[in-house]
């Protein structure tokens, strides 16, 4: 349970740096970023590795770049739960993904 809290408030504070530097996503209230937090944390451990299962062989022939585009999907479907925020555009979870991946990896190892 710690663990899960945890990755909820890395998540929360990784999405609210990456809405003030990015201006093509919005979020709208804390309630909505503890909201897509939560969300994120859920679709991580339960969607992210069935859809990396099922497009191994692509991602495999793609040097895994195409994780790229599973991490973005899974940030895109976080985003459409929440009600009161936006992304402009499947480049803007890209960029965003890969942004919340070093944001989070960064906090990660200040936590540890």
């Amino acid at each position: 349970m710690k663990r899960f809290i945890t990755l909820i408030l890395v998540n929360v504070a990784s999405l609210w740096l990456i809405d003030r530097v990015m201006r093509t996503m919005y979020i709208g209230s804390a309630n909505t970023l503890f909201l897509i937090a939560f969300i994120l944390v859920i679709l991580n451990a339960t969607l992210k590795p069935l859809m990396k299962l099922v497009f191994l062989p692509l991602t495999f022939f793609s040097f895994g770049l195409f994780s790229l585009i599973i991490n973005a999907a899974v940030l895109s479907i976080a985003f459409s739960f929440a009600h009161g925020s936006y992304m402009m555009g499947f480049h803007t979870a890209i960029i965003a993904s890969i942004l919340l991946s070093i944001v989070n990896a960064a906090i990660n190892s200040y936590l540890e």
